[in-house]
């Protein structure tokens, strides 16, 4: 009896040391996940925000790449829009006879970055890019004739991707389309000096709406800059980053028409009978009653770009590192100090790319996270 209570005796002391280990093993694991949950946690809201506020940009540059060419493009080209009632009758034309509209023969003429319509048949001298028909340029038909300079340097704006604050003068009818035949004219005694003046009006008026909603885009991505990003942030931690972990915001340069000119006909009388003679307004300034309709405070706006966002290449957002503190403990450690003062941090990327700008607009960004 005695020898087999001295066994039980050697089993029970041991164990006085295993168990407590036991338990502060689990107290470690539990501890553990804690700190695991809150790296997690930490760098989901890190992702998250940072997801959130390069969306930001991404809608904006959606939202100027479709004002820069599709929406003119839906705009001028819509059935039954005001612009349509502008009409005439003619053997050649860029419509290539019958009825040409106005839209047509501004669309030729640069006067709004936009693409032949998907219902007709396109123009090969006038559409590059047929592989989308809604990506737009200046479809200059001929940079030369009677407005080569105007002309000339706007179609020299399709080759680049920042083009000058100023682009230059609105040709809205030449003279080819007055006096000529076959694909460049036909218009002849038709184009009185009154239709080209509502004709412009309607144009200008078009484009003051157009500037009114690049501006809002502008004032969106501005107020809301940082903003989801700290918010997100905090809503998913409970916690406020400092401004230092948000970007700079990308700059959005407004492009603007200073100058519009036409062609037009009056009618002189003779002795025999009252005969066209195609006359010219020279070019004026853009003015719109002293009211601005551009950021740079003279013509007009008529597409804008972002620097950040050239061509195919992406924006990639690099977001600043954030040291957390992690969770109390039941040892009362603070477990930064066990990384010789290199406090743990979480951080994040975001590319903004998918899209393009100009020329040939294509609102299709898209953000996605870099690991």
């Amino acid at each position: 009896m005695t020898g087999f209570n001295f066994s039980r005796g050697q089993i029970l002391v041991p164990s006085l040391f295993v168990f407590p280990g036991l338990v502060l093993f689990a107290i470690l694991i539990v501890e553990v996940a804690k700190l695991s949950q809150q790296k997690v946690l930490m760098q989901f809201a890190m992702d998250t925000s940072a997801f959130m506020e390069a969306s930001q940009l991404s809608d904006a540059a959606n939202r100027i790449a479709y004002l820069n060419s599709p929406w003119p493009t839906r705009v001028f080209q819509a059935k039954g829009e005001e612009l349509e009632l502008w009409n005439w009758q003619v053997s050649g034309g860029p419509g290539g006879g019958g009825t040409s509209y106005a839209w047509q023969y501004l669309l030729k003429n640069g006067v709004y970055p936009g693409s032949w319509p998907v219902n007709q048949a396109p123009d090969p001298a006038m559409v590059d890019d047929r592989d989308d028909p809604w990506s737009g340029k200046f479809q200059i038909t001929n940079p030369g004739g009677s407005a080569a300079e105007f002309l000339g340097k706007r179609a020299a704006f399709n080759y680049t991707e920042s083009p000058d604050s100023d682009l230059g003068t609105w040709v809205l009818f030449t003279k080819e389309d007055v006096d000529g035949e076959g694909s460049q004219g036909g218009l002849g005694a038709q184009l009185k000096q009154e239709d080209v003046f509502a004709i412009y009006q309607t144009v200008a008026e078009v484009y003051s709406y157009f500037y009114s909603l690049a501006t809002m885009v502008k004032l969106v991505y501005t107020k809301l800059h940082g903003v989801f990003f700290k918010k997100t942030f905090w809503l998913n931690t409970g916690f406020n980053p400092s401004d230092d972990l948000v970007p700079e915001k990308v700059k959005i340069q407004d492009h603007c028409t200073s100058k519009v000119t036409s062609w037009f006909t009056v009618m002189v009388p003779t002795a025999w009978a009252e005969v066209p003679d195609t006359r010219k307004w020279p070019p004026a300034d853009i003015t719109l009653g002293g009211q601005p309709r551009c950021s740079n405070g003279a013509g007009i706006w008529q597409l804008s770009t972002i620097e950040e966002l050239k061509g195919s290449h992406p924006k990639i957002f690099h977001f600043g590192k954030y040291h957390y503190q992690g969770p109390s403990n039941h040892f009362g450690v603070d477990y930064r100090e066990l990384f010789n003062g290199m406090e743990p941090y979480v951080t994040a990327s975001a590319e903004v790319s998918g899209g393009k700008i100009w020329p040939n607009s294509k609102p299709s960004f898209q953000v996605r996270l870099r690991p």
